[in-house]
């Protein structure tokens, strides 16, 4: 996967994200810009947010420009309260559940194509699958994935009580991940309840991972 890629911009916000999604975030969208090397970035939240959850997301945003190394940053963080429909501007890296899947914008986000199997487009296929399917309850998300028979592991944890219909959205999103993947995997996953503070048991790598 090339550093300037679409696919290693999505990861490099990924991993910037983790410990920083709260209940208020709405959306983020990350795009490049090869012909100026521009690296864009921009988060949407509802309600309230303080001066130094701004400042953290600002520094993921940072952290993940850094990640792509000759990109410049341009990036926003704008408060639109929900149900405002949300710009499409980008790929999305995170969305949260607002009701149905997508429903709060106009049209289909772009999404990547796999081009090989490695656990960095595995990452990027689960974080698809997570678009519009993240509720509070959602602790974690740990993706691994074994060569030999190639095989996609996906756990979801979370805490509190759930309902039916949350678990079986996540069941759904788990299945996308593997069609979005393909290669012709094999699906390992599981969805798990550990409330907060227990540890979650970790394999793999973080494609999600909540603030606590």
């Amino acid at each position: 996967m090339e550093s300037s890629s679409i696919e290693y911009a999505l990861l490099a916000m990924q991993r910037a994200l983790l410990g920083e999604v709260t209940s208020t975030l709405r959306a983020v969208f990350v795009d490049l810009d090869k012909g100026q090397n521009i690296f864009f970035a921009g988060f949407y939240y509802d309600g309230e947010a303080s001066e130094q959850r701004v400042d953290l997301w600002n520094c993921a945003v940072t952290e993940a420009s850094a990640a792509l190394g000759q990109f410049f940053e341009k990036s926003w963080i704008k408060r639109l309260d929900y149900p405002e429909p949300i710009p499409m501007q980008g790929y999305l890296a995170y969305l949260r559940k607002e009701g149905r899947e997508l429903d709060c914008f106009k049209g289909t986000p772009p999404c990547v194509v796999m081009r090989e199997p490695t656990i960095g487009y595995a990452l990027v296929a689960v974080q698809q699958s997570l678009l519009g399917m993240v509720s509070p309850e959602l602790r974690s998300v740990v993706v691994d994935l074994e060569q030999s028979p190639l095989k996609l592991y996906i756990r979801f944890y979370y805490d509190g009580e759930i309902s039916r219909e949350l678990h079986q959205c996540w069941q759904f999103a788990q299945e996308k991940a593997q069609t979005y993947f393909g290669f012709g995997c094999l699906l390992d996953v599981g969805i798990e309840r550990i409330d907060y503070p227990q540890k979650v048991p970790f394999r793999g790598r973080y494609a999600y991972f909540r603030k606590e």
